[in-house]
């Protein structure tokens, strides 16, 4: 990052944490093939946006087992679910899944899916997301 002198961010002090920035993309490599030294300059103090939280993930262990796949897999993870669908690589729902017992625990069948990639949605008991990949081999 390249802070010019003649905009209103020279001068200032650096960020205290982690922060995004905006900017102009430039480059200071003079001899071709020009391939490195580029930069980004940012305009004014605005363009630099401090972090101030990040978001948690809500499922911290999990598993799908096996991945690839043939025909079914277990999801296991450490939180109980109130659902848990199989996407198509376009977001579709082509299927759900059924727990086993303690919504910790989910089959996963995709014996009826063409072999492809999919996806593993899992849906928290407050409203909470998270995907996961998963293949399907012949």
């Amino acid at each position: 990052m390249r802070i010019d002198a003649d905009v209103n961010v020279f001068g200032s002090a650096p960020p205290p944490g982690a922060f995004h920035v905006t900017g102009l993309g430039t480059q200071f490599d003079e001899s071709s093939p020009y391939l490195h030294d580029y930069q980004i300059m940012p305009r004014y103090i605005e363009d630099i946006d401090l972090i101030n939280s990040t978001l948690e993930p809500f499922i911290s262990s999990w598993i799908v087992t096996p991945n690839p796949t043939s025909s079914s897999s277990i999801f296991q993870t450490n939180v109980a679910l109130t659902n848990v669908q199989v996407q198509d690589i376009t977001g579709r729902t082509v299927g759900f899944c059924q727990h086993l017992g303690d919504r910790r625990n989910w089959l996963i069948d995709l014996s009826a899916l063409s072999p492809g990639q999919y996806w593993i949605r899992a849906f928290g008991m407050t409203g909470e997301t998270m995907t996961f990949p998963l293949i399907r081999v012949e």
